[in-house]
């Protein structure tokens, strides 16, 4: 999903205003080779069209402009009624909602401005849209205060840079010394690979993981022959599981607690902890 705030001053002079569409025209034409499930323009885009609301009985030059933009992209009008008024004219609406999805908006509407003073009123719209969590992926988590870092300076010492980068464009240095650089903190970094799933509760942990697994694994079992010997070795792993998934939850939350205590920790580290305290 993609959202652009755009505004165009009405004084905007008419090699402006083009070299303003042709960007914006550019821009969603990028967007589109993303093939997203929606993308919205909104703000005051100072043109009148009767595309925009139906009880608009004149069509500006801009507004002609826009509103041929608007038809070429297939993209849809969400506000149908005045958003500006001013003293000196009738109401207008120039303040838009631009769609390529209208299915995906639940309403659209206008808001009074709660400043009086103010001659736009406030659009607004909501939409009916779930974000699935993306599939689970890998990453590497790399254990730096055990990394060799004698080795580390000694082997980028050992490097001869101006040859391993002779001959080579900008990028193509920076891409050769990126690779080399990772391969020697590899070398010289304890790490190790996590599969990440962001259906997981935060507290889950590999050992958590491995226990549910074994836990549900042990029931299954049992459930299929009911043997009354079974039932307390059921009933025992039952409880190991449920204490290691108390500790998960309490070391999670002590490491929480580290955090917002520890005076190192900068402004997005406190945030970033706050949000995910329980409520």
């Amino acid at each position: 999903m993609f959202f652009i705030l755009s505004y165009k001053t009405p004084s905007m002079p008419k090699e402006k205003f083009a070299t303003y569409m042709s960007k914006l025209q550019s821009l969603y034409d990028e967007l589109l080779k993303e093939k997203p499930a929606l993308i919205v323009l909104t703000d005051d885009f100072n043109g009148r069209s009767p595309l925009f609301w139906n009880s608009e009985i004149i069509k500006s030059p801009n507004g002609k402009i826009l509103s041929d933009f608007a038809m070429v992209n297939s993209l849809e009008q969400l506000i149908n009624e005045p958003t500006n008024f001013q003293d000196s004219c009738s109401p207008t609406c120039v303040d838009l909602i631009l769609t390529n999805n209208p299915q995906a908006f639940v309403n659209s509407e206008v808001i009074p401005s709660p400043d009086e003073h103010c001659k736009h009123q406030i659009i607004q719209g909501n939409l009916n849209f779930s974000v699935p969590c993306p599939p689970p992926y890998k990453r590497k988590v790399w254990k730096y205060h055990l990394a060799i870092t004698d080795m580390i300076k000694q082997s980028l010492i050992l490097i001869d840079w101006n040859i391993l980068l002779q001959n080579k464009t900008t990028e193509e240095m920076v891409l050769c010394f990126t690779e080399t650089f990772l391969k020697i903190m590899e070398t010289c970094v304890p790490h190790h690979s996590v599969t990440v799933n962001d259906k997981d509760v935060p507290w889950v942990t590999p050992d958590t993981k491995g226990a549910l697994k074994r836990n549900k694994r042990v029931f299954r079992k049992w459930e299929g022959g009911h043997k009354p010997d079974e039932k307390a070795h059921v009933n025992q792993v039952q409880r190991e599981t449920n204490q290691i998934i108390d500790e998960a939850k309490e070391n999670y939350h002590k490491d929480l607690g580290d955090k917002l205590c520890d005076l190192r920790s900068g402004q997005e580290v406190i945030w970033t902890t706050h949000k995910r305290l329980p409520k």
